[in-house]
């Protein structure tokens, strides 16, 4: 600061003028300091000294952390309130169309728009034979489709035309692989036998058979393919691990027809993607499930042709 004394008594003398530094303002205010080249000129000074900066510092970084904290405590009181709204809300549960309008499509008109969509109205003119070796979807004679109660192209057999022999070739197989599959279902951890139990219905459905419609087993089946592979390696489960590698055999190469000719129909490029997903869709590199193994019908399918047909002569 400058400070100017005149003297009006002595008008010859010249003034005096003193330089006096500016005292710090405890509040850390602007102080207006007088440059000597400019009378008029002002600079912010801060006068704060270190301790009170680091203090409001302090106190600054103590109301954001608080504000952080308690926007922290609202959002998880919203998302609390919304999980117990929602929790038994129909759109809680994955696949749940019980509140979603459907049409009732029973088994054999599930099967007839599967088989009639691949074989015509797509125009992908699959033909239908590969279909229902890896479905449980049959062509009747009359053209229609139907849903059977057996998976893979499997069909009655008609032991009359068997040799007393072979009548009981197969009686002693039924007996060998039925405590095969008991030894298997009983090195089954809980947790598969738990999703089994949930996934197999008495129902007959269109296209999967006895698998219940609308469920995934994830992990499951990934779980379940391992310890089936083991089981064939035992010498003691021969005779399940050939009837196994049969069942594999027939869907894979079911598929793998189905495959080749839609995709080599370039008439219906925009179903390429729907003809490589039915793989996955449908498990057709998995290990057939426990109740497939207990089918009737694919087990005498599986007989006669490894044990009978090859021993018919052409006629």
């Amino acid at each position: 600061m400058r400070l100017i004394v005149k003297n009006l008594t002595n008008p010859g003398v010249a003034d005096c003028e003193c330089r006096i530094a500016p005292e710090a303002d405890p509040r850390g205010t602007v102080a207006r300091v007088a440059d000597g080249s400019d009378t008029n000129s002002l600079e912010r000074v801060s006068t704060t000294n270190p301790a009170q900066m680091e203090s409001a510092r302090r106190f600054t970084s103590r109301h954001a952390a608080g504000g952080v904290a308690i926007a922290g405590v609202v959002c998880a009181a919203l998302v609390a309130a919304l999980f117990l709204l929602a929790r038994n809300a129909p759109s809680s549960t994955t696949g749940y169309t019980e509140w979603v309008p459907m049409a009732r499509v029973s088994a054999d008109e599930g099967c007839e728009n599967f088989g009639r969509y691949w074989t015509d109205t797509s125009g992908a003119g699959i033909d239908p034979i590969p279909l229902e070796l890896f479905t449980n979807c049959r062509l009747l004679d009359d053209g229609a489709w139907q849903a059977a109660a057996t998976m893979y192209g499997a069909a009655p057999l008609d032991e009359t035309t068997l040799t007393d022999e072979q009548r009981a070739e197969l009686t002693q197989l039924r007996t060998a692989i039925a405590a095969q599959v008991d030894g298997l279902e009983a090195v089954l951890p809980k947790s598969i036998q738990n999703a089994f139990a949930q996934l197999h219905t008495e129902r007959t459905n269109p296209v999967v058979g006895h698998f219940q419609e609308g469920l995934s087993w994830g992990s499951y089946r990934t779980r379940y393919a391992r310890i089936v592979n083991a089981a064939m390696l035992d010498p003691k489960n021969a005779e399940l691990a050939d009837f196994i590698g049969w069942i594999m055999a027939r869907k894979i190469n079911g598929y793998a027809t189905f495959r080749r000719e839609c995709l080599a129909n370039q008439d219906v490029a925009m179903l390429d993607d729907a003809c490589r997903g039915m793989e996955d869709n449908l498990s057709i590199r998995y290990a057939p499930l426990p109740w497939d193994l207990r089918d009737p019908d694919l087990l005498d399918s599986w007989y006669y042709e490894t044990h009978v047909k090859p021993t018919q002569t052409e006629g």
